[in-house]
């Protein structure tokens, strides 16, 4: 008995072997969960707050107002103001105000987008996923389209870009409202067959005695579906 005892203390006491090194254990699915929730806290706050981030920054630039005063005062050129003004601009914007107006509703709209495609994916009915994600899209394209363009280095798009951009989203946004019409009769026409149906079984399933009972639950039910 002794023994048995020494070999399983010695055996508990001595190292893991390389082969026997247990595996790091991964995040539990409620840490998941909380972690996520944070990372969409925080996206919240700061997409909803974007649009309003203008408000906290004064309309001009004391720098660049003095650097105008010299270029009207003929005592700089204008090569040199366009040199020494990109020194005091924010991402080619005079003001930070005027940064944060120009990209604070994209960033909102994209935020949004995001969530409503993260949404779809626990939708069941492949119509309605569908029409979820195309509408993503397009808040997904139209958002980044002017979040580049707040960036563009060069002022502003080709005009090229502006028309494919209109044609691709126009087509996009016909699209579906095919699909939300195709949906809708489609809802309508299951909705008419479910509601016959439980009319019509009232004489072959329900006993002749509680078939006012029946009549007036059901028709109290409808009234509250179409209320």
């Amino acid at each position: 008995m002794k023994t048995e005892s020494k070999l399983l203390t010695k055996m508990m006491s001595e190292p893991q072997t390389k082969g026997e090194q247990t595996t790091p254990t991964t995040p539990t699915p409620i840490l998941k969960i909380k972690i996520s929730l944070i990372v969409i806290a925080l996206g919240a706050v700061f997409a909803c707050s974007a649009p309003f981030l203008h408000m906290l920054y004064p309309n001009t630039n004391p720098d660049i107002t003095q650097l105008k005063a010299k270029y009207r005062n003929k005592e700089i050129s204008k090569a040199e103001y366009y040199v020494q003004r990109e020194q005091f601009t924010f991402f080619g914007y005079e003001t930070k105000k005027r940064f944060w107006y120009a990209i604070g509703k994209p960033i909102a709209i994209l935020y949004f987008s995001l969530m409503l495609l993260y949404a779809s994916t626990h939708i069941v009915l492949d119509d309605l996923k569908r029409m979820f994600r195309i509408t993503t899209f397009i808040g997904i394209s139209i958002s980044s389209f002017f979040i580049v363009w707040t960036f563009w280095p060069r002022g502003d798009f080709p005009i090229t870009a502006y028309y494919t951009s209109i044609g691709v989203i126009a087509t996009l946004s016909a699209y579906t409202s095919y699909l939300l019409i195709v949906f809708r009769n489609s809802l309508v026409k299951k909705i008419r067959l479910l509601t016959s149906f439980i009319i019509d079984s009232r004489q072959s399933y329900v006993p002749k005695e509680k078939e006012k009972e029946y009549t007036r639950d059901y028709l109290e039910t409808f009234e509250k579906l179409v209320e």
